[in-house]
């Protein structure tokens, strides 16, 4: 597995909402890449080891924003993008990115992942 680092700028987001504003796609992508980073941790946890993981089956990600937002697709490559620098070929997936105007506890972005394991 590659070394990833990710910088997140706290400005980009605003602390009260987490709403996603148009200038901001930028740094929420980054936020579903960390997403994508937990994803991969709790599917370790769960398989043992990633090798286990046949492939990726489909990524749900949902982003809070305003209703004129409509960059949710770039927001959720974050995460998509990670999933096929990690798992290469095994990580190309169906998706789906869906714009909400609210997220449990504000958060900014929220991304379900289905993948297909060996026993």
């Amino acid at each position: 597995m590659k070394n990833i680092s990710i910088r997140i700028d706290d400005a980009a987001i605003d602390k009260r909402t987490a709403i996603v504003a148009r200038e901001f796609t930028d740094c929420t992508f980054l936020f579903a890449k960390v997403v994508g980073l937990e994803l991969i941790a709790t599917l370790k946890s769960a398989v043992g080891e990633l090798d286990k993981v046949r492939r990726i089956v489909k990524v749900v990600g949902f982003v809070n924003c305003t209703d004129d937002y409509t960059q949710q697709p770039e927001v959720v490559n974050g995460c998509s993008n990670l999933l096929g620098e990690v798992f290469g070929e095994r990580g190309v997936h169906a998706r789906s990115a869906v714009g909400t105007n609210s997220l449990p506890r504000g958060i900014p972005v929220e991304i379900e992942l289905i993948a297909e394991v060996d026993p």
